[in-house]
């Protein structure tokens, strides 16, 4: 089978999100599991959206260096096998670790993958921006409902998120190594851009959505 290259980029917000959902689905188990509150536990998620937040301002120069392609591996492979970790970790301190690693890596791949989808949308001519988001959000579904069904059915996190991230492994390999850099805008900036960008105060409203839903 064929995949364009924008049907790639569909794909990995979709495995993005079918990780990541799978184990927000199972936060009552993992409320269990470390023996916290719900206070508690929402503190020991923050570990990701910090992680995200760094990861969203510093991390352009790494995306650039590394490559379409190489980010896509080590940030969708590595979010998930972070999130099939975290049902391991004994204590809250160790998931907040790790869900701040994983929100490094979250951020990169939002960096990493919204980039390329702007490049092939001056390519093809047409938008799939909110196409490319609308994968991310069917991952979500789609994995909300196949954890319902797990839970009903007993089985552990551990097993469920272990069969998420070898599922998202195996398609991964597929859809991963067929990406290449897109070409730039025509009109894209060419003076080097700076590490720290601030928004306009047309993007500042928008920023400040962003921050609210971390």
């Amino acid at each position: 089978m064929t995949l364009l290259p924008h049907q790639r980029i569909f794909l990995c917000f979709f495995m993005f999100a079918f990780t990541l959902g799978a184990m927000l689905s199972r936060m009552p188990d993992l409320q269990r599991m470390i023996g916290v509150t719900e206070s508690e536990l929402g503190l020991t998620l923050i570990g990701m959206s910090i992680g995200a937040l760094i990861s969203l301002t510093f991390a352009s120069p790494f995306v650039a260096r590394l490559g379409a392609r190489k980010t896509a591996y080590v940030t969708i492979m590595g979010t998930a096998l972070c999130y099939a970790l975290v049902p391991f970790m004994p204590t809250a301190p160790a998931v907040f670790a790790v869900l701040f690693v994983a929100g490094l890596l979250a951020g990169a791949l939002e960096i990493n993958l919204n980039v390329e989808t702007d490049r092939l949308e001056a390519q093809l001519g047409r938008s799939i921006m909110n196409r490319s988001h609308g994968f991310w959000s069917l991952g979500f579904f789609v994995t909300a409902l196949i954890g319902a069904g797990v839970r009903q059915a007993g089985i552990s996190m551990q097993l469920h998120l272990g069969v998420a991230v070898a599922v998202t492994l195996v398609v991964a390999a597929f859809v991963i190594a067929g990406i290449s850099n897109a070409p730039e805008r025509a009109d894209a900036h060419a003076d080097p851009a700076p590490l720290i960008a601030f928004p306009t105060l047309g993007l500042l409203p928008f920023c400040m959505l962003g921050i609210a839903a971390f």
